[in-house]
């Protein structure tokens, strides 16, 4: 394996991790209902690992969508 497959992306750990915690707090929320069913040690893991994998696609794509796209300009000849 080599060495750059096993490091994460630099820059967008902090940006992740603010993330990730929003999202863990929205889902606890809005999922309170199932915590007694689930168990809280199942209820949390699983929100964590939720919003592990929501918070590292939002900022794969944000990631992708802030690239400048280059304009160019087509040479005009003068005969």
């Amino acid at each position: 394996m080599t060495e750059s497959s096993a490091t994460p992306p630099a820059g967008n750990t902090l940006k992740e991790k603010k993330l990730r915690k929003v999202i863990e707090e929205r889902l606890a929320i809005s999922l309170l209902e199932y915590r007694p069913i689930l168990g809280e040690k199942k209820f949390d893991s699983r929100i964590k690992k939720a919003g592990k994998l929501f918070a590292a696609d939002i900022v794969k794509f944000s990631a992708n969508g802030k690239k400048k796209k280059t304009v160019k300009k087509a040479a005009v000849k003068t005969d």
